[in-house]
């Protein structure tokens, strides 16, 4: 063999033996740590078989459709007349409808349905109406043995499920939790003091501040029974609690969110921001507590 023949063999048997190592490593590696994998889907999803979602707009898109999209494949977009497509299936999806009144809304206001024959089918509708009702949230009643309706009020945003809930008001605050701490409060200025749909995610009149500008005790309160929730409730890792700080001094907890928005503009990033962690530290720091089981 000659001496460049020689070279090149040997350096051959080096670069697959390398590969081979460094490919055994991988595999080895991932046989391992195999809840360490990056797996990208949707656990919170409502389709128009939930009342808040069918009231927003998506008359349409079911939870057959939703299971569809997350697969990748085409279907029409629930607020408009055209198709769309994501661009890379989903490894998981959840689709998470309210059991109250589940499709109820589609069926009321379908006239092949008999549901829309009923009684109720048209006291809703006039409900709605009167109120002069175009966006997200609950009409609340009561109804007696004899199917009278009681209607106690149509609330203008998604508030935890009671029989009956309390309309609060005050100033929107919002804390972010993070392990084992609460980050700086948000206080969100919406006009006209109504934080709905289009206010939240259209609207560029809605005004977020971090610091939240109000009383540094009362944020210090605020914060520490925020944290004693999140926990209470069995919650860990990171998450949202939505308030409301009344006249008076009291507040009252309106939900905890246990998969808040994660965009540069979302409000846990925001409030991260103001404690000295930046966005991608945020991401790490939510991973590096992240578990299966």
């Amino acid at each position: 063999m000659k001496r460049r023949d020689f070279l090149n063999h040997t350096s051959w048997t080096v670069l697959l033996g390398v590969a081979a190592s460094t490919a055994l490593i991988a595999n080895a590696a991932a046989q391992g740590n195999p809840q360490r994998n990056a797996y990208f889907g949707q656990t919170h999803q409502h389709t128009s078989w939930s009342l808040d979602a069918y009231i927003i707009g998506n008359t349409l898109a079911g939870p057959e459709d939703a299971y569809k999209f997350s697969m990748g494949v085409p279907i029409k977009h629930p607020a408009a007349n055209y198709m769309v497509k994501i661009g890379r299936p989903l490894d998981f999806q959840g689709v998470t409808d309210h059991s109250e009144y589940a499709g109820m809304l589609s069926l009321v206001n379908d006239p092949s349905s008999p549901i829309s024959k009923l009684p109720i089918a048209a006291k809703l509708k006039e409900a709605l109406s009167a109120a002069g009702y175009t966006n997200a949230g609950t009409v609340e009643f009561l109804m007696d043995e004899g199917g009278q309706l009681y209607f106690m009020e149509v609330n203008a945003r998604i508030q935890v499920e009671h029989p009956v809930t309390e309309f609060v008001t005050g100033i929107e605050l919002t804390a972010s939790i993070l392990g084992d701490r609460a980050l700086p409060l948000i206080r969100i200025d919406a006009p006209e003091g109504n934080y709905d749909y289009h206010h939240k995610y259209f609207s560029n009149e809605t005004k977020y501040f971090c610091p939240s500008g109000i009383d540094g005790d009362v944020e210090r309160a605020i914060l520490v029974q925020s944290l004693e929730a999140f926990r209470m409730i069995g919650c860990t890792g990171w998450g949202r609690l939505d308030l409301i700080l009344e006249d008076g001094g009291a507040w009252k907890f309106l939900e905890v969110n246990t998969s808040p928005g994660m965009t540069a503009h979302s409000l846990v990033p925001m409030a991260a921001k103001q404690a000295g962690m930046p966005f991608a530290e945020l991401c790490v720091e939510i991973l590096r507590g992240a578990h299966v089981g």
